[in-house]
């Protein structure tokens, strides 16, 4: 009987002991994975390499005849800011479709786009400050001095028959809509007086402007919305790491006028040198 007790004490024991082993096991095995995870989707913010698409065909995208222009630029404009933030930029070409997916899938840290930042698209992605405006701007006659846009109520305003935000001004400002798909009719129209009025993309419009209707029309307006070309990345706190160097080495490169340099290198406009704008904006 006393020897049945000495083994049945020493069985339950090691099943105890067992049990403690399994339970350390477990909780070992647990810590490792959450490291793990959390290493893979919250990285040190030490981190100086990154891999960022560059989109190669920019479909979608307005860019009027400069695509090849503009990628070459986005490619300097990334080096130039990696300099600064001291950091790496690994740019790879990569189609329109694909953005998504491989920022989704952590096969690269981000890709410059010129996705319209929805609200959709805010809650899935972050995005950079603009780095290349591509909105729609206004434009008059030389000689008009409109001073805010209430102004503009009532008469007649050729507008981009593609532009997501002319439902929006004309609901706001009440004028009258005539949409174009091409910008040369449009001011040729405003030209001869037949509107009052062009919104069209800001790209274009300084372009023919400074052109064609030099002395005879202007733009008046910055950009009224944020489409443009942004970095999108992953909305936690790797990407938040990475908009916010990004966004200060953009800052850096346009103090420092390198930003201006690239445009004028690959032979650009500079969307933002709006002279004399119109301070009241939708």
């Amino acid at each position: 009987m006393h020897l049945r007790s000495k083994v049945s004490y020493r069985l339950k024991k090691l099943l105890h002991n067992k049990k403690k082993v399994s339970l350390i096991g477990f909780t070992f095995v647990l810590l490792v994975m959450l490291y793990l995870f959390s290493d893979q989707s919250h990285p040190s913010s030490n981190k100086t390499n990154y891999t960022i698409g560059i989109d190669a065909n920019w479909r979608g995208v307005e860019l009027f005849g400069k695509e090849k222009n503009f990628s070459a630029f986005s490619h300097d404009l990334l080096l130039a800011i990696a300099k600064e933030e001291k950091v790496t930029f690994n740019v790879v070409t990569i189609e329109s479709y694909e953005k998504e997916k491989l920022i989704d899938d952590q096969l690269i840290d981000g890709a410059l786009t010129g996705l319209f930042p929805s609200i959709i698209e805010q809650r899935n992605y972050l995005f950079s400050k603009n780095i290349y405006p591509l909105g729609p701007v206004l434009t008059l006659p030389a000689k008009n001095f409109l001073l805010k846009w209430q102004e503009i109520a009532g008469k007649p305003v050729g507008v981009y028959a593609f532009s997501p935000i002319v439902l929006k001004l004309q609901k706001t400002y009440d004028f009258q809509m005539r949409l174009y798909e091409d910008i040369k009719r449009a001011l040729a129209d405003l030209n001869i007086g037949k509107i009052d009025g062009v919104i069209f993309p800001v790209l274009p419009s300084l372009t023919y402007t400074s052109t064609f209707y030099s002395h005879h029309l202007k733009v008046v307006t910055y950009p009224l919305d944020k489409e443009g070309i942004h970095l999108m990345t992953y909305h936690h706190l790797k990407g938040s790491t990475l908009i916010k160097m990004f966004n200060q080495g953009l800052q850096k490169v346009k103090e420092k006028g390198i930003y201006q340099k690239i445009l004028e290198s690959w032979n650009l406009t500079d969307t933002e040198m709006i002279i004399d704008p119109i301070e009241i904006k939708p």
